[in-house]
């Protein structure tokens, strides 16, 4: 292999980093949101309604809370996740010391980082030796 040609291949190399690092990223926010997802579901939606003394339901289930957990990938390496319901954050904090509280709870975010924090590290990683096998060397 040439010096030109090696040259070129790291060209090539570096033209690809953005691109898989930003899939990585949109694919790591779709995974994070399914978990989201999964522990409101174990937290709130699986959950019985609680019945006043007449027998009817306190409240009514729209499920506006699940379908407004987002992400958002803010560049080729961060992605946000976020909620448009305008009640999840005062939802999310109710119960924790100093905040509402209520008989409740449901943190369905809090685990998120450190559940994560592998799945994070290897996805990337895996996005590094992809990036490198291009070409070959």
């Amino acid at each position: 292999m040439t010096a030109r040609e090696l040259a070129a291949k790291m060209r090539a190399r570096a033209r690809a980093v953005e691109p898989e690092f930003r899939k990585t990223t949109r694919s790591l926010g779709i995974i994070a949101v399914t978990f989201t997802r999964e522990r409101m579901d174990a937290d709130i939606y699986d959950q019985p309604i609680p019945r006043s003394a007449t027998g009817r339901p306190l409240w009514q289930r729209t499920g506006k809370l699940r379908r407004g957990e987002k992400s958002e990938v803010l560049d080729a390496y961060t992605v946000r996740i976020v909620n448009d319901a305008s009640y999840a954050e005062p939802r999310h904090e109710a119960g924790k010391p100093g905040r509402r509280k209520t008989r409740y709870p449901a943190h369905w975010r809090d685990d998120l980082e450190q559940a994560f924090r592998t799945v994070i590290v290897d996805a990337y990683r895996l996005t590094w030796e992809a990036i490198l096998r291009r070409g070959g060397l």
